[in-house]
Order: structure tokens, then C-alpha cells, then sequence
């Protein structure tokens, strides 16, 4: 299990004192040829956690880019805290060596926590800045990774083997690519 030396960091994110965790690891991200990010990059002018939204991904937590949509801050939900604290050196270590920066990894930059004790992530945005006809989210799971199809959002599907639904029997369920 990965850990950060000594005690946390506090910065402030967004107007608010939060508590970054691992910073140890992600500090290297941000410490990157070609990458310019810091603290200045999440003061007021740029983001809010009032304004945090549904993202509209799998994951359900709530999120939001940038307002010069270069990063987006992500909640972080219980299962991928656990990942986060288990891999980070591991994650870190992968995208700041040679072969890693190639990768379509998002780069996460600062990982933390705030006083309600809710964690969040801060990456770097893949997104062009105008909006996309066709979006996929790409894990590595088994769920349908169409999120968007035509210009339009589409109900999340996820494939589980007790959930059989989504298997093709004679039609297309939902209207959605097979």
C-alpha cells in the first residue's frame, strides 16, 4: 500500500484549505516536461465546489472541468480510494517513466481529501474544448462504453452476468449498439 512521508500538505483548491494525499507520488506527475499545473490553476477564478455537477459517467460522483477546461475534479468514490491508495506509486511511477508517456492514462495531478472528508482528483482533461458527437468511456470492464451517440447522452448500461438484460435476443434492448 503506497504511502505519503510524514504528515499531509494542506493547499487551498478551489477557495477552500483540503488535504493532499499521496502528493508524494503526484507531485512527479505534475513535475513533468510539457505539464504546467498548479494550485494557481484551481483558485476561485477557475473552480468551484458549488458548481461540481452529475458528470453523467458510470462512476455517479459529481464532477467539473476547469472553467479553461484544462483539468477536471473528480469525486472520488470509496472503491477508487482504495485503488488510489494501493497504486499510486505503482500509477506514478507508470506514467513518468519512458515507456508511460505514451499512455492515454489520465495524468492525475493532486489527489485529496476536504473537512467533509470527501476525496477528489484532479487530471487532466482529454476533452476538446468543442462539444463531441460520440463519447466513450474507456475502462477496463465490461460495460457498454457508449455515453454519447449522435450528439446525444444515452442511459448507461452495465453488463453484468447477472444482469441479462443487455444480451441480444432478437433485437437491439434500448436501441443500443451491440
Amino acid at each position: 500500500m503506497a504511502t505519503g512521508a510524514g504528515p499531509n500538505p494542506n493547499i487551498t483548491i478551489g477557495g477552500e484549505e483540503v488535504e493532499l494525499l499521496h502528493d508524494r507520488f503526484f507531485s512527479q506527475v505534475r513535475g513533468l516536461p510539457n505539464v504546467n499545473v498548479g494550485v494557481e490553476d484551481l483558485g476561485v477564478s477557475q473552480f468551484s465546489f458549488a458548481d461540481l455537477t452529475q458528470g453523467g459517467g458510470k462512476g455517479g460522483g459529481v464532477m467539473q472541468f476547469t472553467k479553461n477546461g484544462r483539468l477536471l475534479v473528480k469525486q472520488v468514490g470509496k472503491d477508487d480510494q482504495v485503488s488510489l491508495n494501493q497504486h499510486a506509486e505503482a500509477y506514478t511511477a507508470h506514467v513518468t517513466a519512458e515507456r508511460g508517456k505514451g499512455s492515454l492514462l489520465a495524468r492525475i495531478f493532486f489527489y485529496f481529501k476536504r473537512k467533509d472528508d470527501s476525496h477528489y482528483m484532479v487530471m487532466n482533461s482529454w476533452m476538446p474544448a468543442d462539444p463531441v458527437d460520440d463519447l466513450f468511456d474507456l475502462k477496463g470492464c465490461m460495460d457498454d462504453k457508449v455515453v454519447r451517440s449522435n450528439g446525444a447522452s444515452l442511459a448507461q448500461v452495465h453488463k453484468r452476468w447477472y444482469m441479462i438484460h443487455w444480451l441480444p435476443s432478437g433485437g437491439n434492448p434500448g436501441g443500443r449498439p451491440p
